[in-house]
């Protein structure tokens, strides 16, 4: 299972848009399902029977979760929803996302069932480009790599940046578990890239990253490395026993 996490807030045309793509081009419907974050005070509008609509699409497996407004984008949104889904890979993304390859759930659970109990965040081409460091901007990831590290984005980092962040996390953890998908593709409509201008929530979440730090201290970054190796370490002395003491 694919779980799709999707912030959204005073944006329902783009909601939309987003998920009819990721519906349309999707080969089997029951392989994913739709987590949706709002906020209380928007939730008329944004989410004003959003259920009938996601039905509509012929998706059944779908998750409505409202709370208090919160600038920390990362951990009130993306890392609650990824706490209360069930889906063996974890696909956060923006409602301002539009997915244009046919079959991406067949990508993605091939590479799941090849790497099957191991940790793994998966890159490719979603058109915000970050030539400094190859970041993807909404990296799938394991499951399991979610329960080690309990993010699905750094939650030290408030809103804009936790994806650049989160693959130097990556990286200094074990540059083998990026697996690289070039034939998965989808379009970002976003200022980043000039596909569109900026709205009201682009502007805020710019406030929020000039308001709250955008990157890792060392402290923060070798917490990360630590919790990894910890983890690793003991799989690794377990199946040694296994293995070799009788």
């Amino acid at each position: 299972m694919i779980s799709l996490i999707i912030p959204t807030r005073k944006r329902r045309p783009l909601l939309e848009q987003c998920l009819r793509s990721f519906a349309e081009r999707a080969t089997a419907k029951s392989s994913f399902d739709f987590w949706i974050v709002g906020d209380i005070d928007d939730a008329p509008g944004s989410l004003f029977k959003i259920e009938e609509f996601i039905e509509n699409l012929g998706v059944t497996q779908y998750n409505i979760l409202v709370r208090e407004q919160s600038d920390f984008i990362n951990e009130d949104y993306y890392n609650w929803a990824a706490r209360q889904c069930k889906g063996e890979i974890l696909f956060p993304i923006n409602d301002d996302v539009q997915m244009i390859t046919d079959g991406w759930d067949d990508l993605l659970l091939k590479i799941h069932n090849n790497e099957k109990d191991k940790s793994y965040y998966i890159r490719f081409d979603d058109n915000t480009h970050w030539p400094h460091n190859k970041a993807c901007c909404f990296p799938p990831i394991s499951r399991k790599l979610f329960n080690i590290l309990d993010r699905i984005f750094p939650k030290e980092i408030a809103a804009g940046g936790a994806d650049s962040q989160f693959y130097e996390i990556i990286r200094n953890l074990d540059r083998n578990i990026i697996i690289d998908t070039p034939n998965l593709k989808i379009l970002h409509h976003c200022s980043h890239n000039k596909t569109r201008g900026k709205d009201e929530i682009n502007s805020l979440n710019s406030a929020r990253g000039a308001k709250f730090k955008g990157e890792l201290n060392f402290i923060e970054l070798n917490w990360y490395i630590q919790k990894y190796n910890e983890v690793i370490n003991t799989e690794h002395q377990e199946e040694w026993i296994n293995n070799y003491i009788i």
